[in-house]
């Protein structure tokens, strides 16, 4: 049952206990995962108050007696929450552009199944544009929804409305005016929502580029760069600022994916790698609890800090990102480790580079062949988190094996 049924079913007095309580309980939340939150929410008084209605209630800000939001609150939460309404902003990429000289392979695939989605939904594309989306319906009477970003979240009834009949599998929640955040304490299940989704991508405040906004684009499955759901909460300035934000990381992620050529050429490589006899690291270094390691980028910073590693150089075990090898070798610092983090580098971006053939090379097993030759001594790894497989046992369409 949806916390605004809830809410409806009882009376006046119970339904005051019932929002007190799911207060308290976000606030405990809060104070445990997000004390700078908490700190905010301890000194700053908010400017909204909720009043109880004869059956239901009604926010109004302090400044004057009018409704925050149109009446009844209870009905026009269903209504901005409901599945489709000309409020939603959806955002689609509906046809991956890759170069097929470059990518035959990912090309002839996503043109397949494009084909053949037009083939069986000749209208789809037409749909979308007119926003005629049906999202799909389950068996228990909830429909399927591609990944939300509900920007503008208040007392988030809508939010509420929303979960509690939809199953998705990836959301972001941005309240760009801190003022109106603690209303939200009231109505949403703060820390239910964190269990539902694994984590909580929450954003408070009216900056676009913070961790989590990019945590969702990063991590969420495929859905969010194909199709991307927006709800705004309310109509603010700020609010239309994040969502052009959100419109261009949107289009950004489909430029992210690595093609599937790219990953057939890296088995490849780690199948002739390992057939070369290029071993593997696979045990676990011990080093003493004295040991003190030093891991080095071509950031903005290290002109700064190249002064204080080479004056503790003799305490420090040096790993050197493959971009940190030159200015450090002018600095005179011998790095005891270089890193190549790419699988492929140009020649002429190698010789750039100037990693020492002397110095241990780290490199995953599905690099090419022309960056192994650089040193001596590669030190040749796996993946973390993805599949590191050496030996294709089918084939994939087109004949490429």
């Amino acid at each position: 049952m949806s916390f605004i049924k809830q809410l409806r079913d009882v009376l006046p007095g119970k339904r005051v206990e019932l929002i007190r309580r799911r207060y308290e309980k976000n606030r405990n939340f809060i104070k445990a995962q997000y004390p700078a939150l908490d700190s905010f929410l301890e000194n700053h008084e908010s400017p909204y108050e909720i009043n109880l209605t004869e059956h239901f209630f009604s926010i109004k800000h302090r400044d004057n007696d009018e409704p925050c939001h149109p009446e009844p609150l209870d009905h026009f939460a269903e209504a901005l929450g409901d599945w489709s309404h000309e409020t939603w902003l959806d955002f689609t990429n509906l046809q991956i552009q890759l170069p097929a000289k470059e990518y035959p392979l990912h090309y002839s695939l996503t043109k397949q199944f494009f084909s053949g989605l037009q083939t069986a939904l000749p209208d789809f594309e037409k749909r979308f544009i007119s926003r005629q989306i049906d999202l799909k319906q389950l068996a228990d009477g909830n429909k399927y929804s591609p990944s939300v970003a509900f920007v503008g979240i208040f007392h988030g009834l809508h939010i509420e409305h929303y979960l509690s009949r939809t199953q998705l599998d990836r959301a972001l929640f941005i309240e760009p005016e801190p003022d109106r955040f603690e209303v939200s304490c009231y109505f949403l299940d703060w820390e239910n929502i964190a269990d539902k989704f694994g984590s909580l991508c929450l954003v408070i405040g009216s900056d676009p580029n913070v961790q989590p906004i990019n945590d969702f684009f990063m991590f969420g499955r495929v859905v969010p760069m194909v199709w991307l759901r927006v709800l705004p909460g309310y109509v603010s300035p700020e609010n239309g600022r994040i969502i052009s934000t959100l419109h261009l990381l949107h289009n950004n992620a489909n430029k992210m994916f690595t093609p599937l050529d790219v990953d057939l050429e890296s088995m490849k490589n780690g199948l002739r790698n390992v057939g070369n006899g290029h071993l593997l690291l696979s045990k676990k270094i011990e080093l003493s609890s004295e040991s003190k390691i030093v891991v080095v980028g071509a950031g903005p910073s290290l002109h700064n800090d190249l002064r204080w590693i080479k004056k503790n150089r003799e305490n420090l075990i040096v790993f050197a990102v493959h971009s940190a090898v030159v200015p450090l070798r002018e600095a005179g610092v011998r790095p005891d480790f270089q890193f190549a983090l790419e699988l492929h580098l140009q020649t002429d971006v190698l010789a750039q580079l100037q990693l020492a053939p002397d110095i241990p090379l780290v490199l995953s097993y599905q690099t090419s062949g022309n960056m192994i030759r650089c040193t001596n001594m590669p030190y040749l790894v796996a993946l973390a988190e993805r599949s590191n497989d050496i030996k294709p046992v089918v084939k994939i369409k087109n004949g490429i094996p």
